[in-house]
């Protein structure tokens, strides 16, 4: 009787483990939810649920690494991480595609948003050197010509940024002018 009891017991346990976590199914569709339920209430993205959207893709990508939508979760979580100035977190999931997932479709993206969450962090040295990486990495990416453009004006304030850009202008007019 007391093995028998046991052995339920056990049985129990082992089955209360194994339905404890949401399979993947499950957490996908309560990521669909939650990004659907923002979207509705087109709401603009805050710190607390920031950082929920970026724990539902965390989890998902930590639970099932192997699965496709990981590295897309993990930039979608990058992404937001962001949009909201966590440069550290945004940061180290885009390492974490580029490092576990190097066939990942937008590799070249992954590079451009780590540059941005630099430059939105105000790590205005680091955000050049990963915009200069991204160019020389992925010359043919949408983004590279435009990033390749904008590197010179990193880091600068508005009006520096536009006194830069007239100044350009006019030595440019000169030298058409001289020819």
């Amino acid at each position: 009787m007391k093995r028998l009891f046991f052995a339920l017991v056990c049985l129990a346990c082992v089955a209360g483990m194994v339905s404890c976590g949401p399979n993947r199914e499950e957490l996908q569709q309560e990521i669909e939810n939650y990004e659907d339920s923002i979207s509705e209430m087109n709401c603009i993205m805050d710190t607390n649920v920031a950082n929920r959207m970026a724990s539902l893709y965390l989890n998902y990508a930590d639970d099932f690494s192997k699965d496709s939508l990981a590295p897309i979760y993990l930039f979608r979580a990058a992404d937001v991480l962001a949009t909201v100035g966590n440069v550290d977190r945004s940061v180290e999931c885009l390492n974490r595609i580029i490092d576990n997932y190097p066939d990942y479709e937008d590799l070249g993206g992954c590079y451009f948003l780590k540059g941005f969450a630099f430059e939105m962090g105000e790590r205005y040295e680091e955000a050049k050197a990963t915009y200069t990486e991204f160019v020389k990495l992925f010359p043919d990416h949408p983004l590279a010509s435009d990033t390749k453009a904008m590197l010179p004006y990193v880091g600068m304030a508005p009006e520096e940024m536009l006194e830069k850009i007239i100044e350009n202008s006019d030595s440019q007019a000169d030298m058409l002018v001289q020819k």
